[in-house]
């Protein structure tokens, strides 16, 4: 094996350990639990949705999903099979995937600039900067990277093709992009991402590259019909947006607030987060304005780079943002959100740009300098990375530095709840909950999370009353009639608990916990 090959794997190797060592026992937090750990349906061929014709179960409470993403769902499975609660193996998993896709990355800027140091710098880059640490800190994540691996190889799949054409690189190019939309829907810029490549590096004229696009587009074509009846992106996004009652300008506003938040992770690093909502503003003419001096920006770097390799991040950060433009409205009661997740390909785009920069650099008589500032960036993406691993490291405090960047995300109460009742702090558990409530039908989780609450303050009443609200929102569920049966039986309500669970039984003849209290207050003679 060439040399030069074993030193990159070594070198990306304690580059990923030097990075993320101190995440490596970072505990289960916030959607983990639900997702994985706590979820009955975790190998269910309804929530894999392995069976497209049904309704996919989701991680609590037989939800349906919104969404279609079994290659993620299967990920999750396969490692909840293999560690169960070990938290280690998640993400020492996670952080092996991750070592993986950047000498996926590595091969491919391999190919598309054989000569000079841009691929090594990029890789380094990659598995440096910290807006990537969510796929290693956060367990559930196994499937974004996956999305990174397949769009990866199917660049490589198509430039292979584009250098020695043959159908079966096609085909294994259309494969990956396939596959990449059974993660997560982000991936249907594919084609466009591909576009950049092969206009920016390979000087294909207009034309070519949509000739080269053509099976992609034929992918998502499919796909859009298969989302049309199943998961419907309709029913996550597009019923939202007239929910918000924002014009243009205001909607341009808080857009604005969202690309200032991303390049702001990006290229300062600062307040890297799981979710970011948009604050809002008085002023949305100002923001609305900002955005379009972006774009404007934006366009004339891609005119003045038409043919440097450098515009290929901007173009790639355009693409990026077209999707969250509608995903920005998939969670109505935070507001207009953005995760740095749904654009990792920019961020990937990101990486090579700095890389063409600093090797353009190392290239001139400068060099020293440019080693010197490649090694002193590398050093500080490190440093950033060990200093949001260890917020991820802590649930309670990770919580509290979303909210105080986002106030508005009561998914972040909810979790910031559950994280003190968790550490038995029942007091701040009880007024996190109660501040997730919102009046709508979601609120019976606060509910049943209030009333366990309540039970371990030695309340049955109010214990009672936030299970009666629960059943109101969620009648069908057995779980939350059970609890109602077993706080009766507590109280010495017996005859409420007959009638609770000879009804539950009857409707769910198999459920042994509720058969097993009836017993309990009915012993067999």
């Amino acid at each position: 094996m060439n040399k030069f090959v074993v030193a990159l794997v070594l070198g990306l190797g304690l580059l990923c350990l030097a990075s993320y060592s101190n995440s490596l026992h970072n505990p289960f937090l916030m959607d983990d639990h639900a997702l994985i750990l706590d979820n009955p349906h975790i190998g269910d061929i309804s929530h894999l949705q392995l069976n497209p014709f049904s309704a996919a179960k989701g991680s609590a409470g037989g939800e349906h999903y919104i969404y279609f993403r079994p290659l993620t769902h299967l990920a999750d499975y396969l490692s909840y099979t293999l560690y169960g609660h070990d938290v280690f193996g998640y993400h020492v998993m996670n952080l092996t995937l991750l070592f993986i896709s950047a000498l996926l990355w590595w091969v491919l800027l391999t190919r598309l600039f054989p000569e000079g140091p841009a691929p090594l710098i990029g890789s380094l880059l990659f598995v440096s900067h910290p807006i990537f640490g969510v796929l290693v800190n956060y367990t559930s994540t196994t499937g974004y990277i996956l999305l990174i691996i397949l769009v990866v190889t199917g660049f490589l799949c198509h430039l292979a093709h584009t250098s020695r054409p043959h159908p079966g690189w096609v085909a294994a190019g259309t494969g990956c992009f396939a596959l990449s939309l059974l993660c997560h829907e982000t991936a249907a810029g594919f084609p466009f991402y591909l576009a950049g490549l092969l206009c920016f590096v390979d000087k294909y004229p207009p034309g070519r590259i949509l000739r080269h696009l053509l099976p992609y587009f034929a992918v998502i074509g499919l796909y859009i019909l298969f989302r049309m009846h199943y998961a419907s992106l309709k029913d996550g996004v597009l019923d939202n947006i007239g929910g918000f009652r924002l014009d243009l300008f205001e909607y341009s506003a808080m857009l604005g607030q969202l690309v200032i938040s991303y390049l702001n992770n990006l290229v300062f690093l600062r307040d890297i987060v799981l979710i970011y909502s948009a604050p809002g503003t008085d002023h949305p003419l100002l923001w609305a304005g900002l955005l379009a001096l972006l774009l404007v920006a934006a366009l004339s770097l891609l005119r003045r780079w038409r043919s440097d390799p450098k515009g290929i991040f901007v173009w790639w950060l355009l693409v990026g943002f077209g999707p969250v433009t509608l995903a920005c409205f998939s969670r109505p009661s935070m507001g207009l959100i953005i995760s740095p997740h749904w654009l990792l390909i920019p961020s990937l785009g990101y990486c090579l740009f700095i890389a063409l920069l600093f090797a353009q650099l190392i290239g001139t008589t400068r060099r020293r300098i440019g080693i010197g500032v490649t090694v002193f960036v590398l050093i500080a993406f490190v440093s950033v990375s060990r200093y949001y691993n260890r917020l991820w490291g802590n649930e309670i405090l990770y919580c509290h530095y979303m909210l105080k960047l986002s106030p508005r995300i009561p998914l972040a109460k909810f979790w910031l709840a559950h994280a003190y009742a968790a550490d038995g702090q029942w007091q701040p558990a009880r007024q996190y909950f109660q501040e997730t409530i919102m009046g709508v039908e979601n609120d019976w989780k606060g509910y049943v999370n209030l009333g366990v609450i309540e039970g371990q303050l030695g309340n049955p009443a109010g214990e009672i009353k936030y299970y009666l609200r629960a059943l109101k929102l969620k009648p069908d569920s057995p779980d939350l009639w059970n609890n109602l049966a077993t706080v009766y039986i507590d109280t010495g309500e017996t005859d409420k608990a007959r009638v609770i669970l000879t009804r539950l039984l009857r409707r769910n003849p198999n459920f042994d916990a509720a058969r097993a209290n009836l017993q309990l207050i009915s012993p067999a003679p």
